[in-house]
């Protein structure tokens, strides 16, 4: 089913071929429990750096208060894994009832907290904490049910059986719940089925220096250049972003304790561009941690980077409002996105990756 032409997809779902209303899912004979939606073999846990450890039955996920979205899934290899509705509880409650606790160890703000979640098959992938509280509550779902959308045209006028035979099927599969969704999300590789464990993590990277390090002349930090860490290679260091295309974005900056401080517009390379040039490939399992020489630090899920929506993408900025970056270090990260400006990072001097 790998790599089928891209014009199926538009058969299934564009007004060419139409779609129905969404219908329900209907679990097949000798589906689990926790496919039919119903009692999990095992409940979902909520564990990691959260002041109580929680445990939740199907039921009482049920029972929360929920949400709903539509989503397309269709991962990276071109593979469908349908296009549906979904009801479920959004990732923030669940860990709003759990209650993060990061503890006073290290860097004290939650923006370099990952978000693992872990299904029955070991798959996993991963959130960032800002992406959760940054970004509205309904775009990050733990799913409960789902309701699939089907054609109302038949495929045969444009397709063969050969082709659109195993797409159709899909359509009727019944997935396992709970089922992490991300709306935001272009391609669906961490849409996890069959979760069973929601962990908080604090990934401790690499030491970084002790005292700020000043610019002569600046009374801000300053870094000339940011170095990329990946694991088992040698470092990247880039102090130019000559040779990246160049992207302009406009962003809000909104700081949930200083307030509005303007309309800004920043010019730069994509994070994304950035991070492919020096090898780094997509992964859900994976995060971003990135670090200013006075120990401030962000984490983005390697989801939120790579699948980026093209009119928001985060950047590494050298310019803003068409001069130079000459105050907080030669490169900032600017989220347009975000809802709040707190992971905008000032200084950018290291870029690690971190996989759970």
């Amino acid at each position: 089913m790998k790599n089928v032409h891209g014009a199926i997809l538009l058969c299934l779902f564009t007004a060419a071929c139409g779609a129905r209303e969404p219908a329900p899912v209907a679990p097949p004979a000798g589906a689990s429990e926790s496919a039919r939606g119903g009692e999990a073999a095992a409940p979902l846990e909520i564990a990691g750096l959260v002041k109580a450890k929680t445990l939740l039955s199907a039921d009482e996920l049920r029972r929360m208060e929920a949400v709903s979205a539509r989503a397309n899934e269709v991962h990276r290899d071109g593979e469908f894994f349908g296009s549906y509705t979904v009801r479920g509880v959004p990732l923030r409650a669940l860990l709003d009832r759990a209650v993060i606790d990061k503890g006073a160890a290290g860097f004290d703000k939650q923006l370099d907290l990952a978000i693992v979640l872990t299904a029955a098959s070991g798959k996993r992938a991963v959130v960032s904490w800002g992406e959760v509280y940054y970004r509205n509550a309904s775009e990050t779902i733990v799913a409960f049910e789902s309701r699939t959308v089907l054609p109302h045209k038949p495929c045969e006028r444009c397709h063969g059986p050969e082709e659109f035979a195993d797409r159709l099927a899909i359509l009727k599969r019944t997935p396992a719940f709970p089922k992490l969704v991300a709306t935001r999300d272009f391609w669906g590789d961490r849409f996890v089925e069959g979760i069973v464990r929601i962990e908080v993590v604090d990934p401790k990277p690499a030491a970084h220096p002790e005292k700020p390090v000043k610019r002569e002349g600046h009374e801000k930090l300053w870094s000339e250049a940011a170095a990329i860490a990946l694991p088992d290679r040698p470092e990247t260091v880039i102090s130019s972003l000559d040779g990246y295309a160049r992207v302009e974005a406009q962003a809000l900056m909104v700081g949930d304790g200083i307030g509005f401080h303007g309309a800004r517009r920043f010019s730069g390379a994509a994070l994304s561009e950035v991070l492919s040039k020096a090898g780094v490939e997509p992964d859900p399992a994976a995060a971003i941690l990135l670090t200013a020489p006075d120990g401030y630090r962000v984490l983005l899920s390697s989801a939120e980077i790579f699948d980026a929506p093209a009119s928001a993408p985060i950047l590494l900025a050298d310019t803003e409002g068409g001069s130079a970056i000459d105050d907080g270090g030669r490169f900032h990260l600017v989220l347009p996105g975000d809802h709040a400006a707190d992971r905008w990072l000032k200084s950018v001097s290291r870029i690690e990756v971190v996989r759970f």
